[in-house]
């Protein structure tokens, strides 16, 4: 795989949007949480 330039870097993250609030997750930084406003209904514990 060639890089664009030598200053590139490349992280791994994830994302979540479930159980009430967005979650990202970025290798080396703190996790960002953002409460979700799309249902007022509240939400129980599932498996998995």
């Amino acid at each position: 795989m060639s890089n664009i330039h030598t200053l590139q870097k490349i992280f791994a993250a994830g994302f979540d949007n479930g159980y009430g609030s967005l979650k990202l997750l970025v290798d080396g930084f703190e996790v960002v949480r953002v409460p979700s406003y799309i249902s007022t209904a509240d939400m129980e514990d599932v498996p998995g």
